[in-house]
């Protein structure tokens, strides 16, 4: 029944659900608030620990991130 729900929302609705946070905080040193879904951008960033490389997904505000 929820998807049913979720199928019929109007545009409105949908937009309103997204500005819910995300449970991030921008990656940006000079921002660090906190993200809502609407805005949220996750970002593919290589970090290097001395000699070993990690691929790690970082979050960041699309305003923020600009490719």
């Amino acid at each position: 029944m929820a998807e049913k729900s979720n199928k019929n929302a109007t545009a409105a609705e949908r937009a309103e659900r997204n500005r819910v946070f995300s449970g991030h905080r921008c990656s940006k040193p000079d921002c660090g608030n906190p993200i809502n879904r609407d805005e949220l951008r996750m970002v593919r960033r290589v970090e290097f620990k001395g000699s070993a490389k990690a691929v790690v997904m970082a979050p960041y505000h699309i305003r923020c991130y600009s490719i």
